[in-house]
């Protein structure tokens, strides 16, 4: 059992690294909500809370 867990983790693992640069659609930009999540996490960050007035 243990074993099958290490081999599902180390799949999952690798698909996951061989999928991290692959982009949605060709010449994808920051759109929708993507802007609002970035700086939302930025704020969170800098300065440990959710108040984006302060950016």
């Amino acid at each position: 059992m243990l074993l099958c867990a290490v081999a599902l983790f180390l799949l999952l693992s690798a698909a996951y690294a061989l999928s991290v640069d692959i982009r949605a659609t060709q010449g994808a930009s920051i759109s929708g909500d993507e802007p609002f999540y970035l700086l939302t996490t930025q704020s969170l960050l800098a300065d440990g809370d959710f108040d984006l007035r302060n950016q």
